[in-house]
């Protein structure tokens, strides 16, 4: 996962939730509230954008603070905990974005773009189904991280059932063969 990645990713949701705004405007699938009750809802939804970036930020740091000395050596060589932070790192950022919007109605920013673009209805929706649609995602990327926490944990401390036995010893066979495909390759490359 790199910054060009995450950065592609925003702009590519952020393109397909505007087409779903210019449709809104004109078939009115979605309710878009009035100005006036539009800095209550706002500022809602803001305060969830925030509560669960805050949730993140803490799965995030159980991940961190799992992973003693002796499991990062048993993971050594393995994508397994890059890979379960990507969720989280995705929710964050697009709770963020889904804040961001949030601002911009908060200090009424959007009525400035309106009067610019003359357009209100417009501005109004692509920037509210923006704010919605990346809440939703970072919920669904937000759900994937608690739910690879998960299988994380039962990973590290299931290992002595029996169900979890024959799984270790693939995992151990599988590290053992990449680590001496991986021994290979540096002596091959020396």
């Amino acid at each position: 996962m790199t910054k060009k990645n995450i950065i592609r990713s925003c702009l590519l949701f952020s393109m397909f939730f505007s087409v779903i705004a210019i449709v809104n405007v004109k078939k009115s699938y979605f309710v878009i509230p009035i100005q006036e009750s539009m800095l209550d809802t706002q500022s809602n939804l803001f305060t969830i954008c925030s509560v669960f970036a805050g949730f993140a930020f803490s799965i995030l740091g159980l991940i961190m603070g799992i992973f003693s000395e002796k499991i990062i050596e048993k993971l050594k060589g393995t994508t397994l905990i890059q890979r379960k932070c990507v969720c989280i790192v995705k929710s964050i950022v697009y709770f963020c974005l889904s804040g961001f919007v949030s601002l911009i109605f908060m200090v009424g920013f959007n009525v400035y773009l309106s009067e610019i673009i003359g357009k209100k209805t417009l501005v109004n929706n692509v920037l509210y189904i923006n704010g919605i649609g990346f809440l939703l995602i970072g919920m669904i990327y937000f759900i994937a991280a608690v739910k690879n926490l998960f299988i994380i944990i039962e990973k590290i401390y299931g290992f002595n059932d029996k169900e979890y036995e024959n799984k270790r010893k693939k995992f151990t066979e599988t590290k053992k063969r990449l680590e001496e495909k991986r021994k290979k390759l540096e002596r091959g490359s020396n």
